[in-house]
């Protein structure tokens, strides 16, 4: 069986599989089949586009836009994942402008990401980003109690399972900026407890790097961290 949208005959595409008995064991069904709709309906210049899906007997196909820059997750700490790097200013905004536009679109919808982490933005042949993998996002019109994402990037809410809606993605925004400005997450630490730990203890505890050089990046990052959601930007 199979849905596609797609007519751009001669176009390389990328293909996701998915082996069905792995879905079924990790339990998976439901959140495969909700990133498969989702994926063929969002629209957008600055989300990956999924042509079409297909099935067989063993696996899910995926049919979604070739991208060939990489991660924005490379850009930040190299092919083997261990550098820092800090990005420039201008640069670290366009990323975050970026992100922010498909916020504005997907929140409309309603839709929560609550998945975005450098792994997840894709660089373009013409430099713009491209945000992959729906499988966290969920429709939400009030409230969700669901706890799903990266360590570094869970809002307080999130973790003290207080329900959450659209701020733990503006949350995750004001990680990324950091992030992009210094070369790592603002409450990174050895093991997801600790991280838990630094997040609930909030942004005034965190170290900016950035604070001479960019005092405007900084005063954005601590009005998106504010543990209050409704004192959030």
């Amino acid at each position: 069986k199979s849905s596609s949208t797609f007519e751009g005959a001669g176009t390389m595409l990328a293909l996701k599989v998915l082996g069905k008995e792995t879905v079924v064991e990790m339990r998976q069904t439901r959140n495969v089949q909700d990133e498969r709709d989702l994926s063929l309906r969002l629209r957008h210049a600055f989300v990956l586009e999924c042509y079409g899906t297909f099935q067989d007997a063993a696996s899910l196909y995926l049919m979604l836009e070739l991208v060939r820059g990489g991660e924005l997750y490379r850009r930040l700490h190299g092919d083997e994942g261990a550098d820092e790097i800090a990005l420039p200013a201008a640069e670290a905004a366009f990323y975050a402008q970026s992100v922010a536009c498909v916020y504005e679109y997907i929140h409309a919808l309603p839709v929560l990401y609550r998945d975005l982490k450098p792994e997840n933005l894709l660089i373009d042949a013409r430099g713009y980003i491209k945000v992959v993998d729906f499988g966290f996002a969920k429709r939400v019109f009030t409230r969700t109690y669901t706890v799903c994402g990266t360590p570094e990037y869970l809002a307080p809410e999130l973790i003290m399972m207080k329900g959450h809606g659209k701020g733990v993605d503006w949350w995750t925004l004001g990680i990324l900026i950091h992030e992009l400005l210094s070369g790592h997450a603002p409450f990174d630490a050895r093991d997801p407890m600790e991280t838990y730990q630094k997040i609930i203890k909030g942004v005034n505890h965190v170290h900016f790097p950035y604070r001479e050089r960019d005092p405007e990046a900084m005063d954005l990052v601590r009005n998106l961290l504010k543990r209050s959601v409704i004192s959030r930007i």
